[in-house]
């Protein structure tokens, strides 16, 4: 096991409580979203820590993709520098968390080539916070076909490519993605709970998160099921194991549940039963599953956040500010993007996840 001093988080903690003072407030989001001239938006984000980052981007693009761009920029920026801070015990966790960022992204570049997606449209779409730089994931953006892109992953020697090797043939033959995402979630999850488990006390932290988020992705699937109910060989090939509340017993049973009523009732003895039965309200009026992962997505981002509460001296103050941070990020994509396309505020007030 990695032993590193208690003190040594001390020094990153520091100047990461201060990198948190500077996170936008909910003040700030709500004269973002009233302002109805685009030019007034930038001018008020160059107030912001965000200034250098929309100089550097207006040189190249322009309007609302613009301010993308440099949000996106920031984001990578400033989690490198969160690593840079950090003793060898956080930076392992640290980066192994951040490793969520790089599953979104191969799973996006991977679904975009599978659609014919424009390759621009779906690096717009990337967040370049994890171990694959943007240059690496516009190169996998631009490959031709789904074995090209796992190919070039083999390549370079990234480990997701390992994965997703084992698994193109099947894609081949099947064309579902699922097989590919499925197997990119299971190994990322495996790898990171083992990493996590030898780093001692603080590995806790993080792998709290880690369960949290694969709880999640198993509910995601559970809702999914509803609307096209699979035997219950696909269901168990589709659990992900190792979460945290939700076991492979229970997931095959509330998989053959009817509606997603039933689902709910049969998760009231978890934390995600309440979270989801707040939500259903939304789901009724809506008739889109989209009010229920909407739901879990603002507890896991919640609950990120919340690791920063407790051991001043712990890698859960790292951990508290990524998700703070890239929640800031998201915020502020929503708002101006919904914004320049003319998205009624309202309807913006209730993307907002504020924490």
């Amino acid at each position: 096991m990695v032993q590193v001093a208690v003190q040594d988080y001390g020094y990153g903690n520091a100047r990461i409580r201060a990198m948190r003072q500077r996170l936008l407030d909910n003040t700030f989001y709500e004269g973002l979203v009233e302002l109805d001239d685009f030019d007034r938006m930038v001018q008020l984000l160059q107030q912001t820590p965000y200034k250098d980052e929309i100089q550097e981007a207006v040189l190249r693009k322009s309007g609302a993709a613009a301010i993308d761009e440099a949000l996106k920029l920031n984001l990578a920026r400033t989690f490198r520098r969160v690593l840079s801070f950090m003793s060898p015990e956080g930076q392992a966790l640290v980066s192994t968390l951040l490793g969520r960022w790089d599953i979104h992204n191969i799973k996006t570049i991977l679904r975009g080539i599978h659609m014919h997606i424009d390759p621009e449209e779906i690096i717009d779409s990337l967040l370049p916070a994890g171990e694959l730089e943007e240059i690496e994931l516009d190169e996998l953006a631009k490959q031709e076909d789904i074995k090209g892109c796992i190919d070039l992953l083999a390549t370079w020697g990234i480990s997701y490519g390992r994965p997703l090797t084992k698994e193109v043939a099947t894609y081949a033959e099947t064309r579902d993605l699922s097989f590919l995402e499925l197997a990119l979630d299971k190994y990322y999850f495996t790898y990171s709970l083992r990493r996590v488990r030898m780093l001692g006390p603080n590995g806790q932290k993080a792998q709290d998160i880690l369960q949290t988020q694969i709880d999640i992705v198993n509910l995601l699937t559970l809702l999914r099921l509803q609307k096209s109910k699979q035997p219950e060989e696909e269901a168990k090939r589709l659990y992900v194991p190792y979460g945290r509340e939700i076991r492979f017993e229970q997931f095959l049973a509330l998989a053959q549940k009817d509606d997603v009523d039933d689902l709910i009732d049969g998760l009231l003895t978890t934390t995600y039963g309440r979270i989801l039965e707040g939500a259903m309200m939304k789901y009724i009026e809506h008739g889109s599953l989209a009010a229920l992962e909407r739901a879990l997505e603002t507890h896991f981002v919640q609950k990120g956040a919340g690791m920063s509460k407790g051991d001043p001296l712990g890698v859960g103050i790292a951990i508290g500010y990524i998700w703070a941070k890239h929640n800031e990020i998201v915020n502020l994509r929503i708002i101006v993007k919904g914004r320049t396309i003319g998205m009624p505020e309202k309807r913006i007030r209730e993307e907002l996840i504020l924490v």
